[in-house]
This record gives C-alpha cells, structure tokens and sequence, in this order.
C-alpha cells in the first residue's frame, strides 16, 4: 500500500501538490472545495492540529477517501459531520474531538480494529458511550470529563493496562463503583473512596 503524508503542514499549505488557501489554517476550518482533492485513493491523510473543524460537505467528501483520516486536531463536529464520517469505510482517528453525542460515529469508531485513543473527548453522550463500550480493543479516554454510563465503565475495567481518567469531575454511583474495584484504574481522589 502507497502511504502519502496528504497535509505534512497546514502552516505551509501543502497538499499533495494542491495548496489550500492560507485561510485554511486562520479560520480552521476545511471546506469542501478543499477537501475534494485529497481523497486520493490508498493513501494515508494526515490533518495536523490546526485544523478544528470540517464543514458538513468536507466531511462528506472526506468519507469517499480510500485511505486512512487521522484528523486529530478535530475539536468539533457537526451532527451531519459526525454522521458524514460514520459512514467512512477506513480507518478513522479523532483524538482531539471534544464531544461525542452521535451514536453513528461512536459505533464506527468502536467497531474500528485496535486501540481507540479519544484524549480530547470531555463531553460523551450516553448513548454514544454504550457505543463505545462494545469496541473490542483497548480505549484511552483521559480527557473524559463525566462517565455515567455504566456499560462504559464496566468495559474500561476489563482492560489489563492502566487508564487514566483524573480528568473526571462527574461519575455516577455505578460506574465509580465498578471502575473503584480496579486498582489499574486511576480516578480523581474524590471517587477513589
């Protein structure tokens, strides 16, 4: 498989031969006539952490890519966005995304092979949460702000390497239950009692 670095800097803008408009990288934000040309097929797109947002028809136009999205520096995603995405074949990461509410991404996201690194995410839906406590791999969520989502906690105290959520300010009953019986687990001090 042909692995191309599609965006090695937004700063420079450079794309695989393209360049965006230096408006890119001051408003953040990737639109659709930009993002057409670097759906090349097979390779690997890279969007570095200056990009925080996609319009709803990038992201749709994202979703034809035959490659791999790493689009890490995402902090935001629309309901359609979030919904364009989830219907992406490849491997997809979002480690920078703030909130995840819709229950479409956070399945395909779950269901994706491998480790599923959400640092950035503070806000998670309920419903999105039981998503995400039927993926098979490891899940690293130190961002993670509130877990009431007893299913999730459950899943994330089957994991045998420690995980971090000292960023947890809301925890319901349950779930702190089930994730203080796991010494690997590391909570804030106010749930470890």
């Amino acid at each position: 498989m042909r692995y191309v670095l599609a965006i090695a800097a937004l700063i420079a803008g450079v794309t695989v031969g393209e360049e965006l408009p230096k408006d890119t990288i001051e408003k953040k934000t990737l639109q659709v006539e930009q993002a057409e040309p670097l759906t090349h097929p097979e390779d690997v797109l890279y969007l570095d952490n200056r990009l925080t947002t996609l319009s709803d028809d990038a992201a749709k136009a994202l979703a034809r890519h035959d490659g791999q999205l790493q689009l890490n520096g995402l902090t935001t995603l629309s309901d359609n966005a979030a919904k364009a995405l989830a219907r992406y074949e490849g491997m997809l990461r979002l480690n920078g995304l703030t909130k995840l509410t819709c229950v479409e991404l956070a399945t395909k996201l779950a269901d994706q092979e491998g480790d599923l690194v959400l640092n950035g995410l503070t806000m998670l839906s309920n419903s999105a949460a039981k998503s995400l406590a039927k993926a098979e791999g490891r899940e690293v969520l130190n961002g993670l702000a509130k877990l009431t989502c007893v299913e999730l906690a459950t899943k994330l105290t089957r994991q045998e390497n420690d995980l971090h959520l000292n960023s947890l300010t809301t925890l319901s009953d349950d779930a702190a239950n089930a994730l203080r019986a796991k010494p690997h687990i590391r909570l804030p001090d106010q749930f470890r009692q």
